[in-house]
């Protein structure tokens, strides 16, 4: 695929530092084996985003950073036709229904010593699935709202590095409404929750 993503950070001051971003609509090629599937016979690009963000450093060893983002799902066919719109696959296909999303990120990070950083994050955003579009998105069911993430970093005596994270996305249901009207009644409810954790090595030139 191709696009264009831009960004700009500016010292404000010793202490505080501002940036925003923007990232233009990815152009994928066509997933072929999912033609009858995703609308405009397998097209599945990645909407364009845009955002905003402030960091603090409130000491000499912690700063905290806040960013907001905005994800333009409603760009893209396959994501944001609702369902029932037309043939799987078709020009006007069905999609997961999904609306734009706006995205609130807080993190801390703290030096321990020159070694150890340790490092908290959550994030909130709006439900994306609308209660009548539960039914398509079994399939894909981002129902989580919030998520928690912790993690560090320790770097080792020979410049290299081993960091390590735990992400917790806390459950969330969303109860259909009007999801299975074509389909003789009845409602299908989405519930997810996730756990994640992860350990990389890195070398420092």
């Amino acid at each position: 695929g191709y696009g264009l993503h831009l960004g700009w950070i500016q010292q404000v001051t010793p202490n505080v530092s501002v940036g925003a971003t923007y990232q233009t609509k990815t152009k994928m090629g066509k997933f072929n084996k999912y033609a009858g599937l995703f609308a405009n016979q397998g097209s599945f690009d990645i909407p364009a985003t845009y955002g905003a963000g402030i960091a603090v450093k409130v000491a000499p060893p912690t700063t905290v950073a806040f960013d907001v983002q905005r994800i333009m799902y409603n760009d893209v066919p396959s994501i944001a036709n609702p369902n029932p719109t037309g043939q799987l696959g078709s020009a006007n296909g069905t999609g997961f229904g999904w609306q734009n999303m706006t995205v609130y990120k807080l993190g801390v990070s703290h030096d321990v010593n020159q070694n150890l950083t340790l490092r908290a994050g959550w994030d909130h955003n709006n439900v994306a699935i609308p209660q009548s579009q539960t039914y398509f998105n079994i399939i894909a069911p981002a129902t989580v709202t919030d998520h928690l993430t912790l993690g560090g970093t320790w770097k080792l005596a020979d410049k290299s590095e081993i960091s390590f994270y735990y992400m917790h996305a806390f459950r969330k249901t969303i109860y259909g409404n009007g999801s299975l009207a074509g389909a003789g009644g009845g409602e299908s409810n989405l519930t997810l929750s996730e756990d994640s954790l992860g350990v990389s090595y890195g070398w420092n030139l």
